[in-house]
């Protein structure tokens, strides 16, 4: 992560085209240009093909994440024909108390050489759609990750801001959009820029926040070092997430074993919502996103 100074906003789009859209968080908005493995046919370049069989899901991302006053604008799209894993629920491995899961830190596998089906033009757009902040293109039929999206720099946009998204259509067919963007995060303790948060590692650890007070929009607050990582996912109207000592006590120093004290917290509040072409469903999500450094003790 940057430590220079400036606002990071990450504008990350990821749709994808499977027979269902679940899962309880998003995926990793940090991850600009990431996404789930994908699979599926090479991509057709008549718009008017028969497409993707049957109705698919889709999902794109839009963030807006500040760390250190860092500053960068991206944006980015994927893909894929199959069901993304985004489980519901904490996996056989990991350790949960509350509305929180912790596992240990999983490296992100190789990405494989593939082509993927794409919507063509992917355009956002702000000011009512009079402005665009960020054109992406797929990778050519040529390439050998054909029809996946690069991550390009975008303009800025205000949170509370309601973004126009629009793809030209290709195997999957045009559609448009309207994504409302959340208010800026305020009332977090590491925003002070006071140095990084110290957590004790034997206490519970509660964040708080000032909520939105509109929607029914989610926060999910994430801690993590180069051996675990532990999210909680609330709605945003609680005003706050508490990690039990349970899970806190994995970033001990002793305990883990490495000695190690620093890692990142990060918190993100999310606003969803929904677009369709004829034969995509596609999931719409906002989220402003704060980060900070950490100490364990």
């Amino acid at each position: 992560m940057s430590t220079e100074m400036g606002v990071r906003c990450c504008a990350v789009a990821y749709l994808i085209c499977t027979s269902s859209c679940g899962g309880r968080t998003s995926y990793d908005a940090d991850a600009a240009g990431g996404g789930p493995p994908a699979s599926g046919g090479s991509s057709s370049s008549d718009p008017g093909e028969a497409g993707v069989d049957g109705l698919s899901a889709g999902r794109i991302t839009v963030g807006v994440s500040r760390y250190q006053s860092v500053s960068s604008y991206t944006a980015t799209a994927y893909f894929s024909e199959e069901e993304p894993n985004t489980p519901d629920s904490c996996p056989s491995d990991g350790v949960s108390a509350g509305e929180c899961c912790c596992t240990q830190l999983r490296l992100p596998g190789l990405l494989v050489p593939e082509q993927v089906p794409h919507a063509g033009t992917v355009t956002i757009s702000s000011d009512g759609g009079t402005t665009s902040i960020a054109t992406l293109e797929p990778r050519p039929d040529n390439d050998s990750f054909a029809g996946r999206y690069d991550p390009v720099d975008c303009l800025t946009w205000a949170p509370g801001d309601t973004l126009s998204i629009s793809a030209s259509g290709d195997r999957i067919h045009a559609f448009s959009g309207l994504l409302p963007t959340g208010s800026s995060v305020s009332g977090i303790s590491f925003l002070a820029g006071a140095g990084p948060i110290i957590i004790a590692t034997t206490d519970s650890l509660q964040i708080a926040w000032e909520p939105e007070q509109t929607g029914d929009q989610t926060v999910t607050v994430a801690i993590w070092n180069d051996e675990f990582t532990c999210s909680c996912v609330v709605l945003d109207s609680l005003g706050r997430a508490i990690v039990d000592a349970s899970l806190t006590h994995l970033f001990s120093p002793s305990s883990a074993g490495t000695g190690m004290t620093s890692g990142t917290i990060r918190l993100e509040r999310s606003h969803t919502a929904e677009t369709s072409s004829d034969n995509a469903t596609i999931l719409l999500v906002s989220q402003v996103v704060e980060s900070g450094d950490v100490t364990f003790q």
